[in-house]
């Protein structure tokens, strides 16, 4: 007979019986330990499920251990450390719960670490109310952390809780980390900070709420992000970094006197809005580069004192109560293709007296050395606001601005200079600005042709500046052959030789407003554009429409993609450049995009803002839409002094996506925001983008 541990088979053979007696095998044991305070392991452990007070914590004690801690709580007595390794590389901890020390996590000297899928609550916090945060704590600080790393390279923090409490995720003296998917939101410090920190990417992070009370102000150096102490050359993508404190806080200096400036990061797809101070401040560091990143409602968009070489590129930002970008004290930077709409200003550049910290930053003395290209400024009270604001030194200037290929339209005064020389002002469409399209109030110097004015106030001017250029033959704003002056909606002259240039009531002062000298050379529109919107038109039908322009070499540019794009769907877009004669040109670099409102004229050039679109053409359609949306995706591109734009009409949150559209249908040649066609002419100036002190509205 068999025994209790075996069974019979029964099998019927040509009509006879025959046993089959078949051992059953033992099933494999799931073991688990259970922890202890002060418990050391040394080995691959899974904890065992349940809440442990461990008011000593626990530690790993050799390398390539792999904790898995199946559920488990550990909690201590608000002092001490959870979990903590040093020395050791190549750990990996995931599925652990902690709460109640002054440390969650605490690893030093561990490269190739791996923390995943915990969650870390209630470490050390200071109270509210009177304390103000210290961004240099550092190290051998005093505040807690959820998850904290000291010298530790390569390490791998994702997907892990470290919510409510003072601070999230620390890394310090650490490179190469990927911090990535983490939920750092609602703590009163810092959700990720980086101290010393370089080489690394931090990315699709949520740390909305980041902020502290100080009295009867909320922000207190509090953070979604902080990076301080020579963090440089990091990547920060995609993350939702929204009401903090400050969305990202990077400063490269402690009151000018330690000096670690953090330099080469990049920021892209982040969002920043809703703060109560600045979406991005970014100081005393220089080669940052900030695009397709959002900051509105804040109090300033980019907060940029004393930076240098940096670029602000594709962002947007609206409704800012002070400024969507500000640079105090920058030289040498870059601010190009941004949408700022409905802030007090959209760029505020200037230099003012401030002797203890030029001493430190002696070039940072003046405000100077800036591209402003092919930005859209709208509804805002000034457009670009530069000058100096120093009462004590008279001789003190802002100078060498490039304002080229914007577009200033219903704000109260599109672009304002004050004590601001030496400039070029060129390409650039104002109008529909309600007190002036420029105001140059004691500057000199400068330079403004080939600009297009239509405005009840088209030019104030107190000083000696230069309003147009020796006529050259080459296509300018408004369609014309001929470049010299400006396009001024109320200039009555005439044009007696053929031109397109003014020859009578010379030079055009603007009923008086320009003081001295005035435009000696302005712009006519062709014939079938003699007023204001066929003027603005006939400059893209010379820039996209070779069979009416009559010229057989003109480009025109073609955007190719799917027609239809689903909510949360990412596609690539493409700009083709098309001659003539037949020849083609895929740009790698220089083409601008733009995702506009489909539902108003495709000349007012009106963003939406239900897809995002990167540099390189990759639109994000939102995940909330809930109802198709129908946007227009636009590509800019400049060959041969002559700017040139192209559209494809694109629906988003269409339920089949691009498995369901015309992949590479709804392809058209077509203009984007008429009347910011512009040649360019070569005004290559030297450029930069600066970050400024701290003077913020707190």
């Amino acid at each position: 007979m068999p025994t209790a541990q075996a069974c019979i088979r029964v099998m019927v053979v040509s009509c006879a019986v025959r046993l089959t007696v078949v051992p059953l095998q033992p099933a494999a044991a799931q073991t688990c330990t259970t922890p202890t305070n002060g418990m050391v392991i040394a080995q691959d452990t899974t904890l065992c499920g349940g809440t442990y007070y461990l008011p000593d914590g626990i530690t790993i004690g050799a390398a390539g251990v792999t904790l898995d801690g199946g559920g488990a709580e550990l909690v201590g007595n608000d002092t001490g450390t959870g979990l903590a390794a040093s020395a050791h590389n190549g750990l990996t901890v995931r599925n652990l719960q902690i709460r109640g020390y002054d440390y969650g996590m605490r690893f030093s000297g561990c490269d190739t670490l791996t923390v995943e899928s915990c969650a870390v609550a209630q470490t050390k916090e200071l109270p509210e109310g009177d304390v103000f945060l210290d961004v240099f704590d550092g190290p051998t600080g005093n505040y807690g952390y959820a998850i904290w790393l000291r010298y530790c390279n390569d390490a791998a923090i994702r997907d892990n809780d470290v919510r409510d409490q003072q601070n999230g995720i620390g890394l310090f003296d650490c490179s190469q980390a990927q911090v990535e998917g983490n939920d750092a939101s609602d703590n009163t410090g810092w959700g990720i900070a980086l101290y010393n920190t370089s080489d690394s990417t931090v990315e699709d992070n949520v740390a909305d709420d980041c902020t502290r009370l100080y009295g009867d102000w909320s922000g207190a150096d509090a953070a979604a992000l902080l990076m301080v102490a020579g963090s440089s050359r990091n990547q920060v993508l995609n993350n939702q970094f929204r009401r903090g404190g400050d969305g990202v806080f990077l400063k490269g200096s402690r009151e000018n006197v330690d000096l670690r400036p953090c330099n080469d990061n990049h920021f892209s797809g982040n969002d920043c809005s809703d703060s109560p101070n600045n979406g991005f401040e970014a100081t005393f560091s220089s080669g940052n580069v900030f695009e397709d990143n959002t900051a509105d409602r804040c109090n300033f968009g980019w907060w940029l004192g004393y930076s240098w070489n940096s670029e602000v590129r594709n962002n947007q930002a609206s409704d800012n109560r002070t400024a969507a970008v500000a640079i105090e004290h920058g030289y040498d930077n870059v601010i190009r293709d941004n949408t700022f709409r409905g802030n007090d200003v959209g760029i505020w550049l200037w230099t003012d007296d401030d002797p203890s910290l030029i001493e430190a930053f002696p070039n940072n003395d003046d405000s100077h050395g800036y591209l402003v290209d092919g930005n859209t400024l709208e509804d805002n009270r000034y457009g670009l606001y530069c000058g100096a604001e120093a009462v004590d030194r008279p001789d003190l200037a802002s100078f060498d601005y490039s304002v080229t290929g914007n577009t200033f339209r219903s704000n109260e005064t599109g672009l304002k200079f004050v004590r601001t020389r030496s400039s070029l002002i060129q390409g650039n469409v104002f109008e529909d600005n309600s007190t002036a399209g420029v105001h140059l109030q004691g500057s000199s110097g400068n330079t403004l042709y080939n600009n297009r004015f239509d405005n009840s106030t088209n030019a104030l001017d107190d000083d000696a500046n230069t309003w147009s250029v020796t006529p050259v033959a080459d296509t300018n704003i408004v369609g014309g052959g001929m470049i010299g002056g400006n396009y001024w909606s109320n200039y009555t002259g005439q044009d007696t030789d053929g031109d397109g240039l003014g020859d009578t009531g010379l030079p055009f002062t603007d009923g008086g407003r320009i003081t001295s000298g005035g435009d000696q050379a302005p712009l006519i529109a062709p014939e079938d554009g003699s007023d204001d919107d066929n003027a603005n038109a006939n400059a893209n039908d010379n820039a996209n429409d070779n069979s009416d322009d009559g010229d057989p070499g003109a480009p025109s540019i073609l955007v190719e993609g799917p027609g239809e794009v689903a909510a949360g769907e990412s596609v690539q877009y493409t700009a083709r450049v098309e001659y003539a004669d037949g020849s083609t040109v895929t740009p790698d670099t220089g083409v601008t995009w733009q995702v506009l409102d489909a539902s108003m004229p495709i000349e007012d050039n009106v963003t939406s803002y239900a897809a995002t679109i990167t540099s390189a053409g990759l639109l994000t359609a939102r995940s909330d839409l809930t109802e198709t949306t129908q946007v227009n995706v636009c590509a800019r591109y400049t060959t041969g002094g002559l700017t040139i734009r192209g559209s494809i009409p694109v629906t988003l949150g269409a339920g089949t996506g691009t498995s369901g559209g015309a992949s590479g249908g709804g392809r058209r040649t077509g203009s984007c925001g008429a009347g910011m066609i512009l040649p360019l002419l070569g005004c290559a100036l030297a450029l930069a983008i600066a970050s400024a002190s701290r003077k913020r509205d707190r």
